[in-house]
């Protein structure tokens, strides 16, 4: 069985259909079959980053906690509406203030309230990282809770991962046809085992609201995005 380009769309298309949708008398309880398990793995550069920003505040006054949360948050906003980000990119949540409760003799005792809000940024610009970052420092930024990085096309790198696991289970149904001196016949199931599954490797960067700094040189190296599927065929044999 040659692996042609027609063959490998085929079994593709194949693989994303229901089990029972291929499970004819090819493959029926008398019949003599090749069951194989294809692996495809894929990894990719990142091209979108997420960033969260926090800002924080504790005080007696509830008035004085929400004010110095929201002239941190409302610097920030300015500074980065100054990067022509686009529609969408900026996310800022709504504030949140709670009151804070010390025990003394036994009973919870009000002490102050603590305010808080996030800011959720995307960059498709990776370059753009630090000068977010130094923005949000300099606005009064006391807490970053991470950066996380993802792909703008993954279903692409999906399908290429599922591409390579078919033809991998292709590769493995041809070795073992010749192999056993038997001839293959059209493949008669196939499902991919799982959707593909998505992993990030690479640094995350956090400071805390003690003034921590983030590693520059590690929070900005993203490394890669790596994504695995497989595929489960079976063929069978005369």
């Amino acid at each position: 069985m040659r692996l042609t380009p027609c063959t490998l769309a085929l079994a593709l298309a194949l693989c994303a259909l229901p089990p029972s949708t291929l499970a004819t008398g090819g493959c029926g309880p008398q019949a003599r079959i090749i069951s194989v398990v294809g692996a495809g793995h894929v990894e990719a550069q990142p091209d979108v980053a997420l960033l969260r920003f926090m800002v924080s505040a504790t005080n007696p006054d509830p008035r004085e906690a929400r004010a110095a949360v929201e002239g941190a948050a409302g610097a920030f906003l300015k500074r980065l509406g100054g990067l022509g980000l686009p529609e969408g990119a900026v996310r800022a949540e709504g504030l949140t203030l709670l009151p804070r409760h010390e025990s003394h003799d036994g009973r919870q005792v009000l002490v102050g309230y603590e305010a808080s809000r996030e800011v959720r940024v995307r960059l498709t610009d990776l370059g753009l990282i630090g000068q977010v970052t130094d923005h949000a420092m300099q606005s009064g930024i006391n807490t970053i809770p991470g950066f996380s990085y993802d792909l703008q096309d993954r279903a692409a790198l999906e399908r290429r991962a599922r591409e390579l696991a078919v033809a991998d289970a292709l590769g493995k149904a041809q070795t073992l046809s010749q192999g056993l001196s038997v001839t293959l016949g059209k493949a008669c199931r196939a499902s991919f085992a799982q959707d593909p599954g998505l992993g990030r490797h690479g640094p995350m960067v956090m400071m805390n609201r003690a003034g921590g700094v983030p590693d520059v040189e590690a929070a900005y190296t993203p490394g890669t995005i790596a994504l695995d599927a497989s595929c489960e065929v079976e063929f069978p044999i005369e």
